[in-house]
């Protein structure tokens, strides 16, 4: 399940740490849905998920929690970073459609299309889940601009 996932497990790790003090916390909580209602969770970016994980897990208020993202996400990324793809990518897939959907379409257009996908997880990680999940090797993505 999503909700055991290395890139769940990296929120607790890198929200606890940075704005805890705490070490492994990670290893105390699991996963963000054992303190943040399913409401604040599903369906938000990985910078909305970090701010209810603080609120709901540590009672900090996001004016106190938001200037301390970016070093949140470099610290989600580094954690995320030790691990495999087939390590990180247990309990996560892509939706049913998406590879085969990206596949035809380069086939049908013989590369003359290429996508871009708009995800609301941090760019490190939101690469890493296409890498490991297959997305990349459709080979219907755009490459990345020269500047990330």
């Amino acid at each position: 399940k999503a909700e055991a996932s290395i890139h769940c497990k990296a929120f607790c790790h890198a929200v606890g740490k940075v704005l805890g003090g705490i070490d492994s916390w990670e290893s105390q909580i699991g996963s963000p849905l054992a303190v943040v209602p399913s409401e604040k969770f599903h369906g938000c970016t990985d910078g909305l998920v970090s701010l209810n994980l603080a609120k709901y897990g540590l009672g900090l208020v996001s004016s106190h929690s938001f200037p301390h993202l970016e070093t949140i996400f470099q610290t989600m990324y580094e954690y995320v970073s030790k691990f495999s793809d087939e390590e990180f990518i247990q309990g996560i897939e892509p939706l049913p459609s998406v590879l085969p959907t990206l596949s035809r379409l380069r086939k049908l257009h013989h590369g003359s299309i290429l996508c871009g996908l708009v995800t609301g997880n941090i760019e490190g990680i939101a690469r890493k889940k296409m890498r490991a999940c297959g997305i990349f090797a459709t080979g219907c993505l755009s490459p990345k601009a020269a500047d990330q």
